[in-house]
């Protein structure tokens, strides 16, 4: 628990945050956009059906 404390107590002080608090604004404003589209691909319900080696189309597992 020390060896955290160490590191979050030099990330304070080095100011961090600052530097990397483009990149979250960044983050922040384009995950929303991506939530959707991966959870619809993550939907084993929307999937398109796979075709095995015979040819016979069946559902992903």
């Amino acid at each position: 628990m020390l060896v955290i404390v160490v590191r979050g107590g030099l990330l304070a002080v080095a100011r961090f945050d600052q530097l990397v608090l483009p990149w979250l604004t960044l983050l922040g404003a384009v995950l929303p956009v991506l939530v959707v589209p991966m959870a619809v691909n993550g939907d084993p319900s929307t999937r398109p059906l796979a075709t095995d080696r015979a040819g016979c189309r069946r559902r992903r597992s």
